[in-house]
């Protein structure tokens, strides 16, 4: 092999040891000195100058055994050191000042540069400056303090591209592209580029992770890991039990002890968690604190926390959480909204708005939901709702729902309470019970089994001394119904329905301070101060001031009747001083004889099933009373009919005194001539008695039937 050399350095004509150049070669030459004394045969290009201007170098052959394969620069200074040693060495760096120790691995290429080492075997350096390749089958093309070591553990196969102060150590099939002091430490990872990017610098080395870009951003510890852009970023495990988790960009990012999880970018979001994701935003957060996190997420926002729970979601708003306080939340979600919070719950969620919460006192939380609002709660509850409003509470109650409003309450007490409805309004309570409905107003307290509250203000389905179950106010002002079961009052103002035994069954449409008291069975239209107590089976149409205490009375509406005999119709169109004074009664009265004797009689009475079976009368009081008697014979169609006019008082002691009595007509058969009817006075209870008789000479039963109709006043006005 031979080559040109300029005639102030070396002979032209270089050949090979021991060549005769082949028939016709050049004699063979004397090798320069730096050669000369080579252990090792090989083959040099030597620049040709020795004032180290740049010339392309001269291939030349030492004298010696065989064809040296090492490839040296010619330069007399500066020359990059070279273990001869070895072989297969291309060697031109160079050396102007520092500790390079050059090229000294077997089959190793330097191709330039300063101050650059190569020390393993199979190796390549390109060029660049102070760039150091201590492992085998490396490669280092150029840059500036780039390094590719092997402190503990050969790196292998490992790149750098270019870039500053970039490391590779102790990591197999390890790359960095270029960027500056980026340090790979785990082996099949790559660093793109970007700066002070980092895997491994603590714990164990990650393997099979990549940093694409960015600055300071760290994998420790994991397995199948990536980052791939932002600034501050980190994927860390210490104990090497996670993996395969991702940040793709932002700033100050943390996964921690998370495997399979996702951060996509923001700032200061941190997962301690299997299998999480946040997406996007800021300081929101996927914890661990009482136990493992798994299948958890933050869509974005800002300050969201997930702690502890299992297959659970915040997508965006702020500072929303899902906790686990005392229990393990699983399954549970706060889609937007801030504040919001569902702690130790199952399969529930807070939709939107501000400060609502679904937790834990001392029960369970399963299936709940919150719409949206503020300060609204759910606790110890199942399968509930409340849809939104503001500070509306629920407590201790399954598959119960508030709609909406301000500071209503379902079981403030801790009662029992399912199945309870309250739809909106402001301050309503429903305080027991089962199915209760509430539609909304003001104030509204329901607290009866199957109890319903449609509206208004101040209105209340409340036990007293008994249940209230099964009743309703539908609207109105301050109506209540207490310890009256299956009773409704319609609307108005004040209207009361009220038990001491849990009566049954009364109504109240409307009006105003109307009451039903202790009765059962009742109705009261409306109408203004109107009053039924202590009976059963009443009615007062309405009108104003009218009493109603006879079983079975009915009063269809005027003013201050007073209904007292049982049974009777009573109407009044005002009064002179008190209630009752001047007003009409219409009752019907009856009865009939044994049929086992002669002249047998009976006393007619009103025969209700309950309460008082007497034609009863008041104090201070002067009756006219016309009776229609129909007397009829069992089975036969014998029949007689009598007109009766009497006029009866009674005095300040409910004496009574016929003052007069006359029969206006009859009619009938012969056979019942003999018939008659009289009127006379009764005491203890003070009464008026009407006697049915057959008369001699008849034995048969008697059916009777009499209408009474009596017009009244007062005898004591002052």
């Amino acid at each position: 092999m031979a080559g040109q050399v300029p005639d102030s350095g070396y002979k032209k004509d270089i050949v090979g040891p021991g060549s005769g150049g082949g028939g016709g070669a050049s004699p063979a030459t004397t090798a320069p000195p730096e050669v000369q004394a080579a252990s090792v045969l090989g083959v040099s290009l030597l620049y040709a100058r020795e004032d180290h201007t740049h010339q392309s170098p001269t291939v030349y052959l030492p004298s010696g055994a065989g064809v040296s394969t090492n490839i040296l620069g010619n330069r007399s200074a500066n020359n990059a050191p070279t273990d001869l040693a070895s072989i297969g060495i291309v060697n031109f760096g160079s050396k102007t000042a520092g500790a390079s120790t050059g090229v000294s691995g077997a089959y190793c290429s330097l191709l330039g540069g300063d101050r650059n080492s190569l020390t393993s075997g199979y190796g390549f350096l390109g060029g660049g400056r102070n760039n150091t390749v201590t492992a085998n089958y490396a490669v280092l093309v150029g840059g500036n303090n780039n390094s590719i070591l092997s402190t503990n553990t050969d790196s292998t196969d490992s790149f750098i591209g270019a870039g500053d102060s970039n490391v590779i150590d102790d990591s197999t099939h390890a790359f960095i592209g270029g960027g500056s002091g980026n340090t790979n430490s785990g082996s099949y990872g790559a660093i793109v580029g970007g700066e002070n990017n980092s895997l491994a610098i603590s714990g164990s080395a990650p393997t099979r992770s990549f940093i694409g870009a960015g600055t300071t951003n760290v994998i420790s510890g994991q397995v199948s890991c990536a980052i791939v852009a932002g600034q501050g970023n980190i994927i860390n495990d210490s104990v090497g039990l996670a993996s395969w988790s991702f940040i793709g960009a932002g700033n100050l990012n943390n996964i921690f002890l998370g495997t399979g999880s996702f951060i996509g970018a923001g700032g200061v979001n941190a997962i301690r968690g299997d299998f999480s994701a946040i997406v996007a935003g800021q300081n929101n957060s996927v914890l661990s604190t009482s136990s493992t996190a798994a299948n958890c997420g933050v869509l974005s926002g800002s300050t969201n926390t997930v702690d502890s729970a299992t297959n659970s979601i915040i997508v965006a708003g702020e500072s929303n959480n899902v906790l686990s306080t005392k229990s393990a939340s699983a399954n549970c979600g706060v889609f937007s909204g801030g504040a919001n919070t569902v702690d130790s719950a199952s399969n529930s969620a807070i939709c939107a708005g501000e400060s609502n919460s679904i937790g834990v006192a001392a029960g369970v939380s399963n299936r709940d939901f919150i719409g949206a609002g503020a300060f609204n709660s759910i606790t110890d509850s199942l399968d509930s709702f409340i849809g939104g409003g503001e500070s509306n509470s629920l407590a201790q109650a399954n598959k119960s729902a508030i709609g909406g409003g301000e500071l209503n309450q379902i079981n403030p007490a801790l009662n029992t309470v399912t199945h309870a409805f309250l739809g909106g309004g402001f301050q309503n309570v429903i305080d027991a019970g089962l199915s209760v409905f509430v539609g909304g107003g003001t104030n509204i307290t329901a607290s009866g089994d199957y109890a319903f509250v449609g509206g208004g203000l101040f209105n209340e389905v409340t036990p007293g001394a008994g249940p209230s179950d099964s009743s309703g106010v539908c609207s109105g002002t301050g109506n209540v119904v207490s310890s009256a079961r299956r009773s409704f009052i319609g609307g108005g103002i004040s209207n009361t329905i009220n038990s001491a035994t849990s009566d049954d069954a009364s109504t109240i449409c409307g009006g105003t301070s109307n009451l039903v008291q202790n009765s059962s069975w009742s109705f009261l239209g409306g109408g203004l101060l109107n009053a039924l107590a202590d009976v059963d089976y009443c009615v007062i149409g309405g009108g104003t001031r009218n009493n109603m205490t006879a079983t079975s009375g009915t009063i269809p509406g005027g003013e201050r009747g007073s209904c007292y005999i049982t049974g009777s119709f009573v109407h009044a169109s005002g009064t002179l001083n008190a209630t009752g004074d001047q007003q009409y009664t219409h009752v019907v009265i009856s009865g009939q004889t044994p049929g086992l004797t002669v002249n047998e009689s009976v006393v007619l009475t009103p025969r209700t099933a309950l309460g008082s079976n007497v034609f009863a009368t008041i104090a201070n009081r002067a009756y006219t009373v016309i009776l229609e008697v129909t007397m009829a014979r069992n089975n036969l169609s014998d029949a007689r009919s009598f007109l009766v006019h009497a006029l009866v008082v009674t005095d300040a002691a409910n004496l009574v005194t016929i003052v007069a009595q006359s029969i206006l007509s009859q009619l009938g058969s012969a056979a019942t001539a003999l018939y008659t009817v009289t009127v006379s006075a009764g005491a203890a209870p003070s009464r008026i008695i009407v006697t049915a008789a057959t008369g001699a000479g008849n034995t048969h039963k008697v059916i009777v039937s009499c209408t009474a109709r009596m017009t009244e006043t007062a005898n004591n006005y002052p």
